[in-house]
């Protein structure tokens, strides 16, 4: 998921996935603003199919944060 994460943030972004690392985050990204973020967390959920918690959107920051939570929704979703 770690491809469908980065490539969904490049696109919101405008920037190209390869410029992307785990590390890049929203504070020292330009691009990256609150109406971007809010994009970021519309992509994920339809990603997910379900939406996210308060709690996660908040602690997500960066390129790594969001492909970590994806991670786990899907093994959560997985041992349903």
């Amino acid at each position: 998921m770690e491809k469908q994460v980065k490539e969904l943030i490049a696109k919101v972004l405008n920037e190209p996935v390869e410029s992307l690392k785990e590390e890049t985050t929203m504070y020292d990204t330009p691009k990256w603003d609150s109406l971007a973020h809010i994009n970021i967390i519309c992509g994920i959920e339809k990603m997910l199919g379900r939406p996210l918690t308060l709690d996660e959107i908040i602690s997500n920051t960066s390129v790594g944060d969001w492909v970590n939570i994806v991670n786990k929704k899907i093994g959560e979703s997985n041992k349903k």
